[in-house]
C-alpha cells in the first residue's frame, strides 16, 4: 500500500487526499462539458456548485462517521482531524445534498435538477476515491485465498504487521461503480423528469454497496445491532436497503410518466430551447 505518495521533509502528499482531489477535478470537468452543451445552468457556476457539494459532503461524511464511532473521539480536535478515522458515504451524500440545495436556492434552479446533474460525477468520483482507499489501506475485506488477494496494514500506521491475504473490496467498489457511471450518463441524456437520474443512482449505488459489504463484514464494516439482528447485516447494508426501498418506490411511482421536460419538448417539435434562442439572438445583434 502507499498511504503517502510523496514526502518532502515534513510535507506529505497522502494518496486518499490526492484521489479525492482528482475526483473533484474530474467531476467539475465532466459537469462543465455537459453544461457547455445544454446550458441548464451557466457553465461558469459549476465551480460554485462543486464547492457547495464538496464542503457539504465532507462535513456530512465526517459527522456521521464520528457519530457512529463516538467512543473513539474525546475532543473537538479529534473530530476535526479527518486523517484520524474516516468518512461515511451516507453522511457525505446527505451533506452534499444539503450543499446542492443551498446552491439551488441561491441560483433559483430546481433542486432535483442539480441532483441529476451531479449524479454521474458523483458515481465516477466515488470510483476514483475508492482507488484512494486501496492505496491508503483502509476498507479492505475478509481473508481469502483468491489469486488477487492483497495484504494491508493490520492497523493505521502499521509498518510491518499485515493482514492475511484479503479481498481488495476497494477495487471491487471502483470497478462495479464504473458501469453505474455510464448508465447514469445515458439516462441523463433522455431523462423524463427532474430527479430520475439521482433516484436511479441512489438505487444502483445502494445495490452495489449491499453486495460489496458482504466481503467486509466483521473486518472493516460494523454489524448493525448484532444483539438484535445477529451477525448478518452491516450498518451500511441496512442504510442501503432502506434507500433501495425508498427510492425504488419513487422510481416505480414515476415509471409511467411520459411528460417531456420543457427543453426536450421544444427540441422534439424542432424549436430552439430558450437558451439556444437567446444565444442566436445575441449572435444576430
Amino acid at each position: 500500500m502507499h498511504p503517502v505518495l510523496l514526502q518532502i521533509g515534513r510535507f506529505k502528499v497522502h494518496s486518499y487526499g490526492t484521489m479525492l482531489a482528482l475526483a473533484f477535478v474530474v467531476g467539475i470537468l465532466l459537469t462543465y462539458a455537459r453544461l457547455k452543451r445544454t446550458r441548464e445552468i451557466e457553465p461558469d457556476k459549476v465551480v460554485d456548485l462543486a464547492l457547495f457539494v464538496l464542503i457539504g459532503g465532507i462535513i456530512g461524511a465526517r459527522l456521521l462517521y464520528v457519530l457512529l464511532n463516538l467512543r473513539d473521539y474525546h475532543s473537538v480536535a479529534d473530530v476535526v482531524m479527518v486523517n484520524r478515522g474516516g468518512l461515511s458515504f451516507h453522511g457525505g451524500l446527505l451533506g452534499a445534498m444539503l450543499g446542492g440545495w443551498v446552491f439551488a436556492r441561491i441560483n433559483h434552479v430546481p433542486f432535483l435538477q442539480i441532483c441529476d446533474l451531479s449524479s454521474p460525477a458523483g458515481a465516477l468520483g466515488y470510483a476514483i476515491t475508492k482507488v484512494g482507499c486501496f492505496l491508503n489501506g483502509c476498507c479492505y475485506g475478509t481473508p481469502t485465498d483468491l489469486p488477487w488477494a492483497c495484504q494491508f496494514p493490520a492497523f493505521p500506521g502499521a509498518l510491518l504487521e499485515k493482514t492475511p491475504p484479503s479481498h481488495p473490496v476497494q477495487i471491487y467498489d471502483a470497478l462495479i461503480n464504473l458501469p453505474v457511471f455510464f448508465i447514469l450518463l445515458a439516462l441523463l441524456r433522455r431523462k423524463r423528469y427532474h430527479g430520475q437520474v439521482f433516484f436511479s443512482w441512489i438505487v444502483l449505488y445502494s445495490l452495489t454497496r449491499i453486495f460489496t459489504e458482504y466481503f467486509r463484514q466483521g473486518v472493516t464494516a460494523k454489524y448493525f445491532l448484532p444483539q438484535l439482528w445477529g451477525r448478518w447485516i452491516t450498518e451500511a447494508q441496512f442504510a442501503s436497503a432502506l434507500l433501495v426501498l425508498l427510492f425504488g418506490v419513487v422510481l416505480a411511482i414515476n415509471r409511467r410518466r411520459r411528460d417531456l421536460l420543457p427543453e426536450q419538448a421544444e427540441r422534439a417539435h424542432g424549436l430552439p430551447s430558450p437558451k439556444e434562442g437567446n444565444d442566436e439572438a445575441g449572435a444576430e445583434r
